[in-house]
């Protein structure tokens, strides 16, 4: 846990994916790919090549969704980054934050909901809620870095 002194404006934090997060999610995926890519070299005449090379592209795709996440903590400012989005916070612009599930129509019902941190900007910041996909980081780290905004100086404290 932080105290107010241990926490300095000038800090830069940097979240990127957990190791775990990349065999979670690619893991499943890149087995198959190379099943199918060893078993296509091994059997070509009888595997299909466009199957395979759309296990390796998709394989491809995810580690690079996952590697382009990125929440860093900088001189007073929240980035985040991922394949889609930067959005970007001071830290006196923030009203507040929480934690919530998000399902979506086009998701697997296996792949259960979306874990995501919900950061509401102040109505006179005129900004966008920001959502930051919260289950591809270290839950370790996530902790860390909600007590340094929770702690961080000239802030308002948590809703």
């Amino acid at each position: 846990m932080h105290d107010a002194s241990s926490v300095s404006t000038n800090q830069t934090i940097t979240l990127r994916p957990s190791l775990l997060t990349y065999f979670e999610v690619g893991g499943f995926l890149g087995t198959m790919a190379v099943c199918q890519l060893h078993l296509s070299l091994r059997h070509p005449q009888v595997f299909d090549w466009r199957l395979t090379g759309l296990l390796v592209a998709s394989f491809c795709f995810i580690i690079l969704w996952l590697a382009l996440h990125k929440l860093t903590l900088s001189g007073g400012r929240i980035n985040y980054r991922s394949l889609f989005s930067r959005p970007s916070i001071q830290m006196q612009q923030i009203s507040g934050y929480r934690f919530q599930f998000e399902f979506t129509d086009r998701e697997a019902p296996s792949l259960g909901p979306f874990i995501l941190l919900v950061i509401d900007p102040k109505p006179s910041a005129d900004l966008k809620r920001i959502k930051i996909r919260a289950n591809v980081f270290c839950k370790r780290d996530m902790e860390r870095f909600m007590n340094i905004i929770d702690q961080w100086p000239g802030r308002d404290s948590q809703i």
